[in-house]
């Protein structure tokens, strides 16, 4: 009878590595806390010095400007295409293939991947 008794839903042995995991997590707080406070606080302290700050001056602003740069002419998609290739057509989409190429269905047009 002793197996079968259950504390928050939970079983014996679930409820001790439950215990088991969160007090890992705590000592891992911890450390990690510890860590950080003996290293980073040394960063974050007040200096004694006075930090030099930028001062305003008189001189002007020069704000980038966009310059595009120059594209070459476009050719026409005509002058890329292939010697021999045929050209097969949708309602959707162009496309053109080499000659060796075979509809599987003739007369339906298929979608090529």
């Amino acid at each position: 009878m002793t197996q079968n008794r259950k504390l928050l839903g939970m079983t014996v042995p679930q409820l001790a590595i439950l215990a088991g995991l969160a007090g890992v997590a705590c000592l891992l707080f911890c450390v990690i806390g510890g860590l950080a406070l003996r290293t980073g606080l040394g960063q974050f302290s007040l200096s004694l010095e006075p930090t030099p700050t930028a001062l305003p001056t008189s001189t002007s602003l020069i704000i980038p400007t966009v310059t595009p740069t120059e594209t070459a002419a476009p050719i026409p998609y005509e002058q890329l295409i292939p010697n021999g290739w045929t050209q097969h057509k949708s309602q959707l989409i162009e496309i053109w293939l080499p000659p060796d190429f075979k509809n599987a269905a003739p007369g339906v047009a298929s979608a090529v991947a």
